[in-house]
């Protein structure tokens, strides 16, 4: 038997408080450095900070990839937009093997972008964490900038003023009109938001994935599909056009 040769000293300790990790963030700010920065690298900075905060730890470029739908030369790309912006402050610790980010406060040109007619009395919106790991992978970024949108003009009734879609698009940085109608059209398709008249809509909560989307979600987060909406084209394609052309073969048999 080994003898006792330590003391240990119990510290008082409580059960830390239980529910969401939730990122605040005033919504109407962060679309107004939508539009001065991009689309892209104001997402990149968001995506960031619910990551960190939800894990606790350095966040691996094909983290970021996966749940932006990136690769990792657009996540660089992206990182210096917000550096040359004064958004952030980055470098590259290669002895660490990480790059280190420090987020300078509020995004350049941040402001209220709507009136005191549109916004609740409190400008901080509370985003769940967990809807950047499912939400916007599922959705892809778009749609999860229209989602956003839609969130930050929701009154207290849980219904946003009647909206153009020319604002929508203006808001997210889409370039044409219908691409508007068509992210709208994958909102609804998801459960995300229901129109309900007047060009006004009703904002939903999202519903937990589906077991074939926690399945897809799996399989980008391992690394067995590709991050991008292309490379799974090419993925399919590698597979679809060789069984298609040896079914032709056969049938010329």
């Amino acid at each position: 038997m080994h003898s006792t040769d330590r003391l240990h000293v119990v510290h008082p300790a409580t059960e830390p408080s239980l529910g969401l990790s939730l990122l605040g963030i005033d919504l109407g700010a962060f679309f107004m450095a939508v539009r001065e920065i991009g689309p892209d690298p104001a997402l990149v900075l968001l995506v960031a900070r619910a990551l960190a905060l939800r894990n606790r730890s350095a966040i691996s470029f094909r983290t970021l990839g996966w749940v932006l739908g990136m690769r990792r030369a657009a996540v660089l790309r992206s990182l210096r937009k917000l550096s040359d912006a004064g958004a952030i402050v980055w470098h590259d610790e290669a002895d660490r093997g990480v790059i280190a980010v420090e987020v300078i406060g509020e995004l350049p040109g941040e402001r209220p972008l709507f009136g005191p007619e549109d916004v609740p009395p409190f400008s901080t919106h509370a985003i769940p964490t967990h809807w950047f790991v499912q939400v916007l992978p599922l959705g892809g970024r778009r749609a999860f900038l229209a989602y956003l949108y839609l969130r930050s003009r929701e009154r207290r009734d849980g219904l946003t003023p009647p909206l153009l879609v020319t604002a929508l698009v203006r808001a997210c940085r889409l370039r044409w009109q219908w691409q508007g109608r068509i992210v709208l059209a994958r909102l609804r398709r998801r459960g995300l938001v229901s129109p309900i008249g007047g060009s006004r809509y009703a904002v939903l909560d999202p519903r937990p994935p589906s077991g074939r989307e926690r399945r897809f979600l799996r399989l980008l987060e391992l690394g067995l599909l590709p991050p991008t909406a292309t490379g799974c084209f090419a993925l399919v394609a590698a597979f679809v056009v060789p069984l298609a052309l040896l079914a032709s073969a056969l049938l010329l048999l």
